[in-house]
C-alpha cells in the first residue's frame, strides 16, 4: 500500500473486497423513467433539506425507493466496489446504465470535498450549498456531456428551471469524486 490516504470509496468493510468497476448493462426494471425518477428524488431531497438539513444528512440519505436503492447497493457490493451504504447521499444510474453514487466523503473526495472546495463557485451561479449534491447527481445521471475541463467531462443539465454546466469527476467504480460549475 502507498502512503496515500484512502478515499471513502476505497475504504470499506473488513471483508477484503477489492475496488472494482461496475456493470455496464442496466438491470431489468431500471428503465430511463426509473433513472429520471431517481434524479427527481435527489432534487426533491435537496429541496427538502433546505428546510433544516443539508444534502448528505440522514434526511437526504434515502433518495430512492428502498427496494431499488438496495438493488443498486447490492450491485456495488457484488461488483466489489467499496462503499459505505450509510454514507451514500444518492445512488442511481447514468444514461449508459452505470451505477453512479455520491457519498458524503471527506476533504479529498465526495460531497464534503465538493462543498468545501466549490461552495462559493456554486453560490456564484445561484446554487445554495444544500442543493449542490442534488445538482451534481442530476448532472451525471440526466445531463448531456458537452465538453471537458482537463480530465473532467462537462455536463449540461436543467435543474430547478435553470440550465447549468458542471465539470464532474466520476471514478471507474461510479463514485462521484469532485465537481465544479463552469461557463456561467
Amino acid at each position: 500500500m502507498t502512503g496515500r490516504p484512502r478515499a471513502p470509496h476505497e475504504q470499506g468493510s473488513d471483508n477484503g473486497i477489492d475496488r472494482g468497476g461496475v456493470s455496464r448493462s442496466p438491470r431489468s426494471g431500471d428503465s430511463v423513467a426509473a433513472q429520471q425518477e431517481t434524479a427527481a428524488e435527489v432534487a426533491q431531497a435537496g429541496r427538502a433539506s433546505s428546510a433544516g438539513g443539508t444534502a448528505g444528512t440522514p434526511q437526504a440519505d434515502r433518495l430512492s425507493s428502498e427496494p431499488r436503492r438496495q438493488r443498486l447497493l447490492d450491485e456495488l457490493r457484488d461488483n466489489g466496489v467499496r462503499h459505505n451504504p450509510q454514507d451514500i447521499v444518492a445512488i442511481g444510474r447514468n444514461g449508459a446504465g452505470d451505477v453512479i453514487f455520491l457519498e458524503n466523503g471527506n476533504s479529498r473526495a465526495g460531497l464534503l470535498h465538493i462543498t468545501e472546495r466549490h461552495a462559493g463557485d456554486f453560490a456564484n451561479v445561484g446554487v445554495p450549498e444544500n442543493k449542490v449534491g442534488a445538482l451534481v447527481f442530476t448532472a451525471v445521471t440526466q445531463g448531456t456531456e458537452v465538453g471537458a475541463q482537463r480530465t473532467r467531462p462537462i455536463y449540461e443539465v436543467e435543474f430547478e428551471g435553470r440550465t447549468y454546466r458542471l465539470a464532474v469527476s466520476v471514478g471507474s467504480n461510479g463514485f462521484i469524486v469532485g465537481a465544479n460549475p463552469v461557463g456561467h
